[in-house]
């Protein structure tokens, strides 16, 4: 119920009586990233809402009048923290690449800055005065270190200032796999699909690999280093690519960041057209002259497992193997 009813309510301390300020309900939603906030001035409330076409920052005011969407078509915004001392809110969003985790800045006028102008996965925290931001940064190639940037507009004070240095020094000399990401359709309904692309450390564009989908999920495809959370390359998919296999990760239908419709197409199709997504991956690699096409398997745990098994069952033939692995809780 929580997915697809919201309400955010005001309570009086004295009296305990209420009122509510937002009601939303979909029935489509299949996942929940709401967040909300009192603004540093307590008249209005900040919100993470996709009543529009995809999550986005909304002020929602105390006194009744209309809500106002603060970041325009375009973000897809992750989550949010309001900085008092500072009088804004900071939010990430993915807008220049689907891939990325970027954190931005929102001041009292409405005003949206980056504040971080390199790609890959963001994790901030605010200082308590509102002056840095502590900002646990790491891309494809670049394990997580931790960086102080200025929590203001460029320009205006302190430069960034990277804290840690964590790789050993063998770590630039090691023949890291190559990252891309692709773009492409859906064979049945033609919406486009996005992809991380891992290829073997001596890619020969000539040479036809075998090809490894997965771990298949959905929300896989992030321009981050390792991590279990997210399924992106971590360990094993160094390792795999070093012995000459290409990995791609899809991100299904279900996924976020890419627009309301395409995170709610998958309700009520668990084992549908999330696996026809997963096919369709398998169109592009064999179309792409560099992997064999009687060589591309697949695996996740889960319902990674799920996707697994129904990519088998509904597509004999195409997946040369298979792993499904059922989640343990020790």
């Amino acid at each position: 119920l929580y997915i697809k009813h919201r309400w955010i309510r005001l309570l009086d301390p004295d009296n305990g009586e209420g009122r509510t300020v937002l009601e939303e309900q979909d029935e489509a939603n299949v996942t929940a990233e709401w967040w909300s906030a009192f603004a540093p001035d307590g008249r209005s409330v900040y919100t993470v809402s996709d009543i529009g076409s995809d999550y986005q920052l909304w002020q929602i005011p105390l006194d009744g009048t209309p809500a106002k969407q603060l970041t325009p078509d375009g973000y897809a915004v992750f989550g949010a923290s309001v900085v008092a001392s500072a009088d804004g809110v900071m939010f990430i969003a993915n807008r220049d690449a689907a891939e990325d985790r970027t954190p931005y800045w929102l001041d009292a006028r409405g005003v949206i800055s980056a504040l971080a102008d390199s790609h890959g996965h963001h994790e901030p925290v605010a200082s308590p005065d509102g002056r840095w931001l502590a900002d646990i940064h790491s891309d494809d190639r670049t394990p997580p270190e931790l960086y102080l940037r200025p929590l203001h507009p460029a320009g205006t004070g302190p430069r960034e200032q990277r804290i840690t240095h964590s790789p050993l020094p063998g770590y630039d000399s090691h023949a890291w796999a190559t990252v891309r990401y692709v773009d492409f359709p859906n064979i049945h309904d033609g919406v486009s699909l996005h992809a991380r692309l891992t290829l073997p450390t001596d890619f020969d564009p000539h040479r036809q690999y075998p090809a490894i989908i997965g771990s298949v999920y959905s929300n896989t495809v992030h321009n981050r280093w390792g991590g279990r959370v997210f399924h992106p390359t971590w360990a094993l998919d160094q390792y795999l690519a070093a012995h000459g296999y290409v990995i791609l990760n899809v991100d299904i239908r279900g996924s976020s960041g890419h627009g309301k419709a395409f995170r709610q197409r998958l309700r009520e199709d668990y084992g549908g057209i999330d696996v026809d997504d997963l096919y369709s991956a398998t169109r592009y690699l064999a179309g792409s002259g560099f992997v064999d096409e009687k060589r591309i398997g697949l695996w996740g745990s889960s319902y990674g497992g799920l996707l697994t098994t129904m990519s088998l069952l509904k597509h004999p033939g195409v997946y040369a193997a298979g792993v499904a692995r059922s989640e343990e809780h020790v």
